[in-house]
């Protein structure tokens, strides 16, 4: 059995980027330092796959990323895949494969992240509680099929809304039977940093194992918030 690693280093025509600044070459630098930090953290990793392709929009990226793991997980089945966003920075160990037997994602986010919704999908976000944060995503090899015909049909039926993929992964997820939300709840696996570079400091650092930089607040920001963090490691925190 195969535990294979993924994240993504897309062209797109027209970034989404709250007026931010980003470039392509920023975003191979993100897709580095994420790559780089998993293959060096990432427990009884076999295999690294960086999506790629050249698309108009986020919507065309988001959904392009949903069909590739579909088809790394069947293809290369039995396979664990871990996703991460590009924007996530791996620090320490991080074992996870073969300890997970539902399709996992490992921090929700607050309520007010449905204002991000618009009305097309509010129907879609009934009962969706918690609200899993969707930048890190483990499939394990015995993940129930009937989870991706869930994902295939609103992905067929794709709606160009900014948290439409983060919709899609929380049916699946909410389609399992779990008792307890609490074992999924790994705060220190995907520690939200959606302020400034000087929001990372040396106590985020030595309580974190995975951190997400948020590159759509600005790549270039998010690249020094990254490097900032590993300046920190290397300095013992």
């Amino acid at each position: 059995m195969k535990n294979i690693f993924v994240t993504a280093q897309y062209d797109v025509e027209n970034r989404y980027s709250h007026n931010a600044q980003t470039t392509k070459e920023d975003y191979q630098e993100l897709t580095n330092l994420c790559t780089k930090s998993f293959r060096e953290n990432l427990v009884d990793l076999d295999e690294v796959v960086v999506l790629n392709g050249k698309v108009d929009t986020y919507h065309q990226l988001f959904q392009d990323v949903y069909w590739k793991i579909r088809h790394i997980h069947f293809d290369r089945m039995p396979c664990n895949i871990l996703w991460s966003d590009s924007d996530n920075l791996c620090l320490r160990s991080l074992d996870i494969f073969n300890h997970w037997d539902k399709f996992a994602m490992f921090f929700s986010a607050n309520e007010h992240q449905f204002s991000f919704v618009n009305s097309d999908c509010l129907s879609l976000v009934k009962n969706l509680t918690p609200w899993m944060m969707a930048n890190l995503r483990y499939y394990p090899a015995n993940m129930d099929h009937h989870l991706w015909d869930i994902g295939d049909d609103l992905a067929y039926s794709w709606i160009d809304e900014w948290a439409y993929e983060t919709i899609i992964y929380n049916k699946m997820f909410h389609a399992q039977e779990i008792d307890d939300y609490s074992i999924f709840m790994r705060p220190e696996w995907n520690v939200q940093c959606d302020g400034p570079v000087g929001m990372i400091n040396p106590e985020m650092v030595r309580d974190s194992v995975v951190i997400h930089c948020q590159s759509t607040r600005g790549s270039r920001a998010a690249i020094d918030k990254m490097n900032r963090a590993l300046n920190f490691l290397k300095e013992g925190c």
